[in-house]
This record gives structure tokens, C-alpha cells and sequence, in this order.
């Protein structure tokens, strides 16, 4: 059961990083970008 429960946490760390990885890079990228524009 705890191994079990570890998989799990694991399993949620990997999906909550691989989604926050991208919407960072993207607000990241589009906000150097603005303010390249700006510039």
C-alpha cells in the first residue's frame, strides 16, 4: 500500500510538472517577447 501510494504521488508530480512546464515556458516566451517589442 505504500508503494502504491508513492507511484501515485509520483505519477501526480510528473503530470503536475509536465503541465505547469509548458503554460511557464509559454508566459515566459511571450513575455520576453513583448518586452523585446517594446524595446
Amino acid at each position: 500500500m505504500k508503494i502504491r501510494n508513492i507511484l501515485l504521488a509520483a505519477i501526480a508530480v510528473i503530470v503536475l510538472a509536465g503541465a505547469a512546464a509548458p503554460a511557464n515556458a509559454a508566459v515566459h516566451h511571450h513575455h520576453r517577447h513583448h518586452r523585446h517589442h517594446r524595446r
